[in-house]
């Protein structure tokens, strides 16, 4: 007989101890409820691996989820098994494995004749070896049938079938949480006790949750490149192994690459049919001749030529990325290595150069890069323009002093930005934002984002409804600019907005630092609002936090560049940029206590910031003398 969802609930309940919010979209379908929970309790929770084996696997597997329900609460949930919050982010941050590290692991694995469940402690090179095989096995990448294969080698057949399960139940979990993007982690009772004390000792899991996406992303790209240049260096060292007889075959008959043989001296001892075609030269013409006559004046007077044989010479081979000549006195770029060719006792037999025309790759490189600086320059140009700073004595009753640094010299084009402008009847707003990414799409999205909540402001002057309505606008956007992507326009943001006359001031943040209020008795008050960030969900709502400024009060408001300056392992912190407020207040002027800030950030953190430095100072003096 069909159980109905309360008495499902019901044992759920009984079993987690609580009601997982991962549940609740199925409530109205009985039948659906009793399938994810046979599922849940099947393939997770009875399943005999170590729990923390499986959470470990869980929480990792989840970074390929673009909800991050799944990774926030088993991440939360390895704290009571024993991980430290430092652990759980080296965890995360750990990129998939690539086919090397493969190799590494199905070797050591295969030295394992029978798997024992109670070898499979936190950190044991099993647990290592078998998490990365599990992983690539998840991911369906090259390596996954032969991870697979070592799998049903070492497993028994239950053990391999309940692995098997659990993987399935992954995805099936992912599947889900994606189609019900609404659950929150932050109701999940696992997020709830543990989550918080987790990011207050390690701030970066903060950082790596909320960017997270885009990192996997990344690391997709980095991966690929990574197997390819691998994949071209074990070209090169099988190359290098070959015999003698095998490589005159390969010389004679290749087309493609110039496989040129010399003599101990650096003498042209043979040349095949691709050099013929490549360079222009028959052998006829170069034999006996100096290799050096292939390269160009400017390297022959450089004595690249000679560096080249002499780097082979001590280590075997020498990489060779540079500009060439042919017969015709036209240039190509040549791809190639040169090697050292010893025979058994070790002895000096002469040298291969092996080289390709690469001219194509060369120049599409050359214009993606005159392509990248246009872009560049075009967003630095835009990025200049968002963070014009208002003159002084703009705005009556009160000062405003900006700053901006970018991490590096590639960051000045991003995200971070400030604006302070005129509403009605005498009030002014003040913003400070950080949107995600760097570059042109970056400056395009702020630039974007600052003339709207412009606009917004000006209609309507209240930051949550301007904030409501900006929220809106930026999920419309993505859904109609990149419909079915994952969310990659992300806002974090703190908006005041100040009546001159009164003192009193409104405050709506959305995912940034909180605005801080320097008493000019000496108290420093931290105001009390937050939110989400914006661009995550369209049916978000935002609060305001109403304040009244005393004459001579300074506002200040930051994103997380001055916060998050680090020094090894330790970040400065809210409080850190506080002490540095409060030291720097002697200065009087905003300006000199802005620089004072900055650069006590600055030397906390070893000189060089990780991100960039957005900082708004503004002192209330009054009311005006006339509106």
């Amino acid at each position: 007989m069909s159980r109905t969802s309360a008495q499902i609930q019901e044992e759920i309940v009984g079993r987690f101890g609580f009601f997982p919010p991962f549940f609740e979209p199925a409530l109205p379908s009985p039948s659906v409820l009793e399938n994810l929970w046979s599922q849940t309790v099947s393939a997770y929770l009875d399943n005999p691996f170590p729990a923390l084996f499986k959470e470990k696997l869980n929480a990792y597997l989840s970074r390929f989820c673009v909800v991050p329900y799944c990774m926030v609460c088993h991440s939360s949930t390895l704290r009571p098994l024993g991980m430290s919050p430092a652990e759980v982010l080296t965890l995360l941050e750990t990129p998939p494995p690539i086919d090397l590290d493969i190799d590494a692991h199905l070797s050591r694995l295969n030295e394992y004749s029978i798997f024992d469940m109670d070898a499979l402690v936190a950190g044991s090179p099993l647990e290592e070896s078998l998490l990365a095989c599990v992983v690539a096995v998840f991911l369906e990448g090259e390596q996954a049938l032969r991870c697979r294969s070592e799998l049903v080698h070492l497993l028994s057949n239950d053990l391999y079938n309940h692995l098997t399960a659990y993987l399935a139940y992954i995805k099936t979990c992912h599947t889900w949480i994606e189609m019900h993007p609404e659950v929150s982690y932050e109701a999940d009772e696992r997020a709830k006790e543990h989550l918080g004390p987790m990011l207050a000792q390690e701030p970066a899991l903060a950082a790596f949750f909320r960017d997270y996406r885009s990192k996997t992303a990344s690391e997709r790209e980095h991966r690929t490149v990574r197997e390819v240049q691998q994949a071209e260096r074990l070209r090169a060292d099988r190359a290098i192994r070959e015999s003698e007889e095998k490589l005159r075959l390969l010389v004679e008959g290749a087309k493609d690459y110039a496989m040129i043989m010399l003599d101990v001296e650096g003498r042209i001892a043979s040349w095949n049919a691709g050099a013929e075609r490549i360079l222009g030269y028959e052998d006829t013409d170069v034999l006996g001749l100096s290799i050096a006559m292939i390269f160009t004046e400017s390297d022959r007077t450089a004595g690249i030529p000679e560096r080249e044989i002499s780097r082979a010479f001590d280590v075997g081979k020498a990489n060779d990325e540079r500009w060439h000549l042919r017969k015709d006195g036209s240039q190509f770029w040549a791809d190639g290595v040169m090697e050292a060719l010893r025979d058994e006792d070790g002895f000096l037999r002469g040298y291969a150069k092996i080289l390709r025309d690469d001219t194509k790759r060369k120049l599409l490189e050359e214009a993606a890069d005159a392509i990248h600086v246009r872009e560049h320059r075009i967003a630095a140009t835009l990025q200049q323009a968002l963070l014009m700073t208002a003159p002084d004595n703009a705005f009556p009753g009160v000062d405003v002093k900006t700053f901006y640094e970018p991490a590096s010299d590639e960051a000045l084009v991003g995200g971070d930005f400030y604006d302070v402008f005129a509403l009605r009847d005498g009030e002014v707003a003040m913003v400070v934002a950080d949107v995600i990414g760097k570059g042109l799409r970056a400056a395009a999205h702020t630039a974007q984002i600052k003339y709207a909540l412009r606009a917004f402001l000006r209609e309507y002057p209240e930051p949550a409804i301007a904030l409501d309505r900006l929220n809106s606008y930026l999920c419309e956007s993505q859904r109609l600019e990149h419909p079915g992507d994952e969310v990659d326009l992300l806002v974090v943001l703190s908006l005041v907005v100040l009546d001159t006359a009164t003192g009193e001031a409104n405050f709506a943040v959305a995912g940034t630092e909180p605005p801080l209020i320097l008493r000019t008795g000496g108290g420093v008050e931290q105001v009390a609002a937050n939110g989400v960030p914006l661009g995550i969900q369209i049916k978000e709502r935002f609060s305001v936090t109403a304040l009244h400024l005393e004459p001579g009060d300074i506002l200040l408001m930051a994103t997380d560049g001055v916060t998050e300056a680090r020094q090894g392992r330790e970040f400065l912190g809210y409080d850190g940029m506080v002490a540095l407020a409060i030291d720097a207040l002697p200065l009087e002027r905003l300006g000199p206590i802005g620089a004072a800030i900055v650069e006590g950030a600055r030397a906390f953190a070893g000189g060089k910031f990780q991100d960039d430095v957005c900082l708004l100072l503004a002192r209330f003096h009054g009311a005006p003398a006339s509106r």
